[in-house]
């Protein structure tokens, strides 16, 4: 995939077992509130990707600036 991806953009989500059928609402978290990230970054990690990451603020009620920080600081936690 390397000589094909421009970007690898994250954010967390939601074991399929607690989705509410017919819902948007509940199936992208903040990136590292979701149990894939850890091993999904390991992934990343191991595979030498050394391009651009983007981040999303999922959360349409928090301000942008704040929700982007939070995951930056979960990212670099991670």
């Amino acid at each position: 995939m390397k000589p094909y991806l421009l970007c690898l953009s994250l954010n967390g989500m939601a074991e399929k077992d607690t989705l509410i059928k017919g819902s948007l609402e509940n199936k992208i978290f903040p990136f590292g509130s979701g149990i894939y990230e850890k091993a999904m970054i390991q992934a990343v990690i191991d595979s030498g990707y050394d391009g651009p990451i983007g981040i999303i603020g999922p959360l349409p009620t928090q301000d942008a600036e704040k929700s982007l920080r939070d995951n930056i600081a979960r990212l670099d936690s991670i």
